[in-house]
């Protein structure tokens, strides 16, 4: 893949980014490992995310550098344009902020608590409103891998785009479950921890029960909060069910 656009990686940036960038002078904080980028910098170190494959598809433009090598970058193109994501030339590209403001306020209130950078709970994703397009590039991750390479790269695929899948898309989530490859069913027992509802029960038990321990625990852990939610739903059925018996022996009498 050529990369393109390297003169000028803020050559297509939208007015929110371009003003978030305006205003690094007021996000930084050396001990938290906060530094946000003004226009120049960002330029410079997007320049070497956009020389790799992941930072050229995704149209990356870094954030910040907080000398870690995994900078927050802002997503130009595809299903989750607009969102925030931390780049690792590791291939494992992780969402982190549903939007630029999310980001900008957690900086903020990071500051204020004196939080550093890496302790930042990463922030709720809403299902992207492309959907066809994130269910395509899921399924399409699972096509046949030659290489270790190959596997690497649809694992970061699924760990990018799973966070945007509508989590009612049970047939897609029973599929990546049927993976070969461990770390892609351990993205799935984690999205069922993070999204645990009655519908997932027989999906998390069976991966509650994966040779990988890295998949069994949170798959685990979804289906005990399943099976407690099935619970009180069950106890509020009988309260239910008992109050309204009630109701009738009050009536009749």
């Amino acid at each position: 893949m050529k990369p393109t656009n390297l003169e000028d990686p803020l050559a297509d940036a939208p007015a929110e980014l371009l003003a978030f960038l305006d205003q690094a002078a007021s996000l930084q904080s050396k001990p938290l490992g906060i530094a946000v980028l003004g226009r120049d910098a960002c330029r410079e170190y997007s320049r070497a995310v956009r020389g790799t494959a992941w930072g050229e598809a995704l149209g990356l433009v870094a954030l910040d550098d907080a000398n870690n090598s995994m900078p927050h970058c802002y997503v130009l193109r595809g299903p989750a344009a607009g969102m925030v994501l931390q780049f690792n030339r590791v291939d494992r590209q992780s969402l982190r902020y549903p939007s630029l403001a999310a980001f900008a306020s957690a900086l903020r209130a990071a500051l204020a608590g004196g939080t550093h950078i890496e302790d930042l709970a990463p922030a709720t994703i809403a299902p992207s409103a492309r959907q066809a397009e994130v269910v395509a590039r899921l399924l399409g991750a699972m096509a046949p891998r030659a290489d270790q390479e190959a596997y690497a790269d649809a694992a970061a695929a699924v760990e990018l785009l799973l966070p945007q899948l509508n989590p009612d898309n049970l047939p897609v989530l029973q599929a990546l479950a049927s993976d070969t490859d461990f770390y892609i069913r351990e993205y799935v027992a984690l999205f069922l921890k993070r999204h645990a509802c009655p519908a997932y029960e027989a999906l998390a038990s069976r991966l509650a029960e994966d040779g990988h321990g890295q998949v069994a625990r949170p798959a685990a852990e979804a289906a005990k909060a399943i099976r407690r939610m099935l619970g009180e739903a069950r106890r509020d059925a009988i309260a239910r069910a008992r109050a309204g018996a009630v109701d009738v022996q009050v009536r009749r009498t």
